[in-house]
C-alpha cells in the first residue's frame, strides 16, 4: 500500500519552512541595515575629526603668520556657524578658509570619495581667550541624527625658530 501525505500535513510543513525563511531573511536585512548605519556613523565621526583637525591647523597657520603683538588667531571670527573651505591644486591643500555660513556646507574628504553626502558647519562660540568650537555633521538623508565632537582652542602654539 503508498503511503502519501495528506493537505494538512503538507501545508503545516510548507508553513515551517516558509517561517523559518522569513526569519532568516528579516535578520539578515536588519544585519546590512545595521552594518550601513555603523559606516554612516564612522564617516561621520571622521568627519567631525577631520574638519577639527584641519581647524587646529588653520588656527596654528594663523598663529605662525601674525605677529606677536596681536597674537589672537579668533579677531576675524566672531561667534557664529562657519564652514570649512578646502582649496586644492593639483591634489595638494592650497588653502584652508573659514565662511560664515547659515547654512551647512557639503564636506568632501580629501583623499576619500564616499558613496553619500555629508553636510557640516562649526559653531563657534568666543569668550575671553578661549574659542569653544563644536563640530557638528550629518548625512543627507537625515536617517541618522547629527554628530557633534565639542575642542576648546585657545592662542597657545608651540613655535621653534
Amino acid at each position: 500500500m503508498k503511503k502519501s501525505f495528506t493537505l494538512p500535513e503538507l501545508s503545516v510543513a510548507i508553513l515551517i519552512i516558509s517561517v523559518a525563511l522569513l526569519i532568516f531573511l528579516v535578520l539578515s536585512s536588519n544585519f546590512i541595515f545595521n552594518l550601513v548605519n555603523a559606516k554612516k556613523i564612522f564617516f561621520l565621526m571622521q568627519t567631525n575629526q577631520s574638519a577639527l583637525e584641519f581647524l587646529i591647523a588653520f588656527r596654528n597657520k594663523s598663529l605662525e603668520t601674525t605677529n606677536f603683538d596681536n597674537i589672537q588667531w579668533f579677531n576675524n571670527l566672531g561667534s557664529g556657524k562657519y564652514c570649512l573651505k578646502i582649496n586644492k591644486t593639483s591634489g595638494f591643500i592650497s588653502s584652508i578658509n573659514l565662511e560664515n555660513s547659515s547654512q551647512p556646507c557639503l564636506f568632501s574628504f580629501i583623499f576619500l570619495n564616499t558613496p553619500f553626502k555629508i553636510f557640516h558647519y562649526f559653531d563657534i562660540n568666543i569668550q575671553n581667550n578661549f574659542a569653544y568650537i563644536t563640530s557638528t555633521s550629518y548625512m543627507s538623508d537625515r536617517i541618522l541624527p547629527k554628530s557633534d565632537l565639542s575642542l576648546i582652542l585657545t592662542n597657545w602654539h608651540p613655535l621653534w625658530r
